[in-house]
C-alpha cells in the first residue's frame, strides 16, 4: 500500500536537516505520537529511532497491547541548494511488516518542502492487505505529528 505525506517547514533545508536529525525533535515526536518508550540513535544524517506504541484495535488479537516500531531514515548529503534525499525503513518487531520508501528535503522559497513516499507491506496471507489499511491511518497521523511538531520546534528556536 501507497503511502505519502507532504510537509512543509517555515525554514532552510539545512535548519529542517538539523531539526530532522535533533534528539530532542525526535523525542517530541514520539512523545506526541503516543509512544510509551522510545530509544533514539544519531550517527550524522542518520537517526535510529525505536519506540512501543499501543497497537491498534484491530491488530492487538494478534500482536498484544503494543507494537515495537523501528524507522531509520538516512539522508544523503545536501546539493548546492541545499536539496536532500534520502531512505526511510521502518519495522515491526516480530511481525512481517515493513515499510519503505524515499525522502526529499528541498527549498521552496522561504520555506522547505519534505515529502515522504513508501511502501507499506504486511505479509500475511488473507489477511496482509486489510492489516495494511487498517495500519495506514496510524502512519499518516504519525507524519502529521512530525510537521506539527517541526512546526513548533522551529517557531520555538527562530
Amino acid at each position: 500500500m501507497e503511502i505519502t505525506s507532504h510537509q512543509s517547514y517555515a525554514a532552510d533545508p539545512a535548519r529542517v536537516h538539523a531539526m530532522m536529525t535533533d534528539p530532542a525533535y525526535l523525542a517530541e515526536v514520539c512523545r506526541r505520537g503516543g509512544a510509551t518508550s522510545q530509544t533514539i540513535d544519531v550517527q550524522g544524517d542518520t537517526t535510529t529511532v525505536t519506540m512501543a506504541l499501543p497497537a491498534p484495535e484491530q491488530v492487538r488479537k494478534f500482536v498484544g497491547e503494543s507494537l515495537d516500531v523501528t524507522q531509520v531514515v538516512v539522508w544523503e548529503p545536501a546539493a548546492a541548494d541545499g536539496r536532500r534525499e534520502g531512505t526511510l525503513d521502518l519495522t515491526v518487531k516480530g511481525m512481517p511488516v515493513v515499510m519503505k520508501g524515499r525522502a526529499t528535503m528541498a527549498p521552496a522559497g522561504a520555506t522547505t518542502e519534505v515529502n515522504y513516499l513508501a511502501d507499506l507491506k504486511v505479509n500475511i496471507p488473507l489477511l496482509g492487505k486489510k492489516l495494511e489499511q487498517a495500519a495506514a491511518p496510524s502512519i499518516s497521523r504519525a507524519l502529521q505529528v512530525q510537521q506539527q511538531v517541526g512546526t513548533d520546534y522551529l517557531a520555538e528556536r527562530a
